[in-house]
């Protein structure tokens, strides 16, 4: 089951699991199928606003920061972008910027290459999507917003140059005459 919160509380849908060869597994939810649960998640992003938090019996709710992080990779040569999906427990006394590189760290890639941080949340019966614009801290108000929900993060780990755009080497260049060197300057006596 994938469970969220609605208005009328807890909900629990049924995820379907079928072998679809000998390596890979075939999740069905709502008649959409895909190997991949976190695809599944992100294809129903505005229904799984809210996830129920894990049982934890260490969780204290007024120092940690409990989010799932739903991070999309762009590589240079990968087509389509990669899609996964953490959770992220930190303190409320950190900043995005250290849940940035935190899973930066976890996905392999470095945190410069973050394109962006946003969340969706109700609003006026519909939901949409905000961007984190400045390193707010996780005890803000403004991160209240999505903490024990989902936030996306956006990474594009392009190298400047691929290896076939790089410019041809540069010819050595022959046949230049030789110029004699000039003669050492004469030597300036010292002033008393």
């Amino acid at each position: 089951h994938v469970s969220h919160t609605t208005t009328s509380g807890p909900q629990h849908d049924s995820l379907r699991c079928a072998a679809k060869d000998e390596s890979e597994v075939l999740f069905s939810l709502f008649g959409v199928s895909s190997t991949s649960v976190a695809q599944l998640l992100w294809s129903f992003r505005d229904r799984f606003l809210s996830p129920i938090l894990p049982v934890r019996p260490d969780y204290e709710s007024t120092q940690d920061f409990f989010t799932y992080v739903r991070v999309t990779i762009r590589e240079a040569n990968e087509e389509p972008a990669r899609l996964v999906t953490y959770p992220v427990l930190m303190t409320k006394g950190q900043a995005i910027s250290d849940l940035v590189a935190v899973v930066a760290r976890k996905a392999q890639v470095p945190p410069e290459c973050c394109q962006s941080v946003g969340y969706w949340h109700p609003k006026d019966g519909s939901t949409s999507k905000e961007m984190v614009r400045s390193d707010i801290s996780l005890s803000s108000p403004d991160a209240q917003r999505f903490e024990s929900a989902f936030l996306d993060l956006h990474f594009d780990h392009v190298p400047w140059r691929s290896e076939a755009e790089a410019s041809p080497e540069i010819p050595e260049i022959t046949n230049v005459p030789e110029v004699p060197m000039a003669a050492p300057a004469p030597e300036v006596p010292e002033r008393l």
